[in-house]
């Protein structure tokens, strides 16, 4: 992570952890709840625990990655993705657009910023000084336009 009241300097090898419940540990809970309390309700409603197991199972996975910590490097080649002890490297030359929103920025690999194109991006939670992060990402994908 970067250091406290260091300089950044946004190069190959930087890297990183988020996550993003221990930004905001109450709507974690919430969302928790949320997945427990469907994973009941459709249990009862089909009178089956497996279904209701089932469900809450499929709800966490998808929201995995809001529970648990992901790592993030930049390297030459592009961005590296780490969750779990999976490693995902996805190439700089597999991006057309970066786009930002708020502590996140989304690497796609399509043009624009449509709905499409977020679904079947890369979202980066970014650091806590995610502008320089920002910055290097969009030069380097704009570089190879």
């Amino acid at each position: 992570m970067d250091g406290e009241g260091a300089p950044v300097v946004i190069s190959p090898g930087f890297r990183w952890k988020a996550l993003p419940y221990a930004r905001n540990p109450a709507r974690g809970l919430m969302a928790l709840g949320v997945v427990l309390l469907a994973g009941l309700l459709l249990a009862l409603a089909t009178r089956s625990a497996a279904a209701g197991a089932f469900a809450v199972a499929l709800l966490l996975a998808s929201t995995l990655s809001y529970f648990v910590p992901t790592g993030y490097e930049i390297t030459a080649e592009g961005v590296a993705v780490e969750r779990l002890g999976q490693r995902t490297l996805w190439k700089w030359a597999d991006f057309r657009s970066v786009v930002r929103q708020g502590n996140r920025i989304w690497l796609s690999r399509y043009p624009g910023n449509s709905v499409t194109a977020r679904i079947r991006s890369v979202r980066m939670d970014l650091p806590e000084r995610g502008d320089e992060v920002h910055e290097y990402v969009r030069n380097r994908i704009e570089a190879r336009r």
